[in-house]
């Protein structure tokens, strides 16, 4: 991610309200761990090593960055509409399966509890 990508980012999360600076964390560092847990599959425990924070403390860390994420769902993420499925998909039996789209118009779903 570029710099100036990760500034506008941070800066769109600092904009919902839910994502704030605290008084020893800014929202950079908060997302830098968001991000690093996502792209790199870090533990909160290595985290909490290399940003000498508590586990707990990168937890809701984490926590904060991503309800401010999904707060911007809209705005962030393209949802897909599933009537365009890539080719390289339906041309394989491995993952066409799951992708297969279903007419459910006329179909009752019963379910027994």
């Amino acid at each position: 991610m570029s710099p100036y990508a990760f500034a506008l980012l941070c800066q769109k999360l600092r904009g919902t309200g839910i994502l704030k600076d605290y008084r020893r964390v800014a929202v950079e560092e908060q997302v830098v761990k968001f991000l690093h847990v996502l792209g790199q599959n870090f533990h909160t425990r290595a985290l909490g090593f290399y940003f000498q924070r508590l586990g707990e403390t990168v937890s809701r860390h984490f926590h904060n960055v991503l309800r401010a994420m999904i707060s911007l769902e809209g705005e962030l993420l393209k949802q897909p509409t599933g009537s365009e499925v890539p080719l390289e998909i339906q041309t394989s039996q491995r993952f066409y399966p799951y992708f297969k789209v279903r007419d459910l118009t006329n179909t009752w779903l019963i379910f027994s509890f």
